[in-house]
């Protein structure tokens, strides 16, 4: 799987906020980085556990160049913005590089922790961070 393959950057219609016309999801990426593939299969995850759909609420984008990663402030791939707010922010420096996210314990981690992604997605996107129910048993 590519990245650039995985989002045909379809806009959802629930979210569209006067004038908003993009997925609420948006992640930067950069060629070098192994990461966003992996990155890319969690996000798919959590999406579907919080009831949402991958294809029309993430776009993918890739940085191609260092002017480019200042210009957008990419702090490294994969840098991941929800409603335009960056998950675990970061003051730069802005370059093409692989990104390194703190985890919980304060360990250093190419990709984010899963739940600390969930819940900041969850909360921007006004989504409920119980299981998603696919028509089951469930209450």
């Amino acid at each position: 799987m590519s990245p650039r393959s995985a989002s045909r950057n379809t806009a959802p219609t629930g979210w569209q906020a006067a004038g908003e016309h993009r997925p609420p999801i948006e992640v930067l990426w950069w060629e070098g980085c192994p990461s966003t593939e992996r990155l890319v299969l969690v996000l798919r995850e959590l999406l579907d556990e919080l009831g949402l759909d991958f294809e029309a609420t993430v776009r993918l984008r890739e940085v191609k160049s260092d002017a480019e990663a200042e210009r957008e402030k990419f702090a490294g791939s994969p840098t991941i913005r929800v409603r335009g707010r960056e998950f675990q922010e970061s003051g730069g420096p802005y370059r093409l590089t692989c990104r390194l996210y703190r985890l919980p314990d304060g360990r250093p981690s190419p990709l984010p922790d899963r739940d600390e992604l969930k819940e900041f997605i969850a909360a921007e996107l006004g989504a409920s961070t119980s299981p998603h129910s696919n028509g089951g048993d469930d209450p």
